[in-house]
């Protein structure tokens, strides 16, 4: 722990300098993270979205990236053990990438899931998919496979220029949907798709709604959350977390051309996956282990 912790330090010195003339906010909100499970049976190798469950207490849903089958995955938020696995029905995964949780976009009261097929590496992908469904409520943890049949997909193409995107939020308050692009040298460039009176029969237009322009925001951004209650927003890199704070009318546009709080983090392996506790009290990461010898450990971080 005390290697992660010296690297954090180095990383304060680095990330504490001007970003376009904003002070980067060195934060002691959360603690280190803990280790609290591995995913055993290399059964998730490429874990790339990760949220909590509404429906389902102490637990977290995940799902690989591409190459694996139509699945997600329901694990203990104690121990990281599996505890379910459904299948959705007549859903392909070309480059599931992330995982958004919140209200349904349709009007109705139920908690969905929003699954992003939004990755696109090669970027020749015109048209990208979030296919989203009501967050199914586990009856019998055992081993028989949960089929999912009433999905809906939100078909898309991003304004201006084919995008690869790892991130999906969901604001719970607007229902507005962000995606954010994953660029290597670029400045990362956020979308939003207007959800109010959708046409899901129709191809949407993800707008160009804001660039970061942090000029030290050095990795790729990999996953994202926006908080229960809206107020919050976790968005994740290789090698860093961010935290934005607003005020409960304020524009995310606002929000995120301010200076983030840097949050504590112990980088791991292609580590992607980030979400928000149910509660705001922590905040959980995962990540990949394909073509890595470390083990994948769910990490949690609680609150100071």
């Amino acid at each position: 722990m005390k290697k992660f912790q010296l690297f954090f330090l180095i990383l304060i010195l680095i990330y504490s300098c001007d970003m376009n003339n904003k002070e980067i906010i060195l934060s002691d909100a959360f603690d280190y993270g803990k280790i609290i499970g591995k995913i055993e049976n290399n059964i998730i190798e490429e874990a790339s979205g990760l949220v909590e469950s509404v429906e389902n207490s102490n637990s977290l849903w995940t799902h690989n990236d591409g190459g694996d089958g139509p699945f997600l995955y329901l694990i203990s938020s104690f121990d990281a053990k599996i505890l379910k696995k459904i299948s959705l029905v007549g859903i392909k995964n070309e480059d599931w990438e992330d995982l958004a949780i919140g209200p349904s976009i349709l009007g109705d009261t139920s908690t969905y899931i929003y699954l992003g097929d939004i990755g696109d590496n090669k970027k020749n992908k015109t048209i990208k998919k979030i296919h989203f469904f009501r967050e199914p409520k586990i009856k019998d943890f055992d081993n028989e496979l949960i089929e999912i049949n009433d999905i809906k997909t939100i078909s898309f193409y991003s304004e201006k220029k084919i995008e690869n995107f790892e991130t999906l939020m969901i604001d719970p308050n607007s229902k507005e949907l962000f995606l954010i692009a994953k660029n290597k040298k670029k400045k990362q460039n956020i979308y939003k798709i207007d959800t109010e009176n959708i046409e899901i029969d129709e191809i949407q237009k993800a707008k160009k709604y804001l660039t970061l322009n942090l000029k030290n925001l050095k990795g790729e951004i990999t996953g994202g959350e926006i908080s229960r209650n809206g107020q919050k927003c976790l968005i994740k890199t290789y090698k860093n977390v961010f935290l934005w704070e607003r005020k409960k009318d304020e524009k995310w546009k606002n929000i995120w051309s301010q200076a983030p709080k840097i949050l504590k983090y112990i980088p791991e392996s292609q580590g992607e996956a980030i979400c928000w506790s149910n509660d705001e009290n922590a905040y959980f990461t995962l990540s990949e282990n394909e073509n890595s010898d470390q083990e994948q450990n769910l990490f949690k971080y609680l609150k100071n």
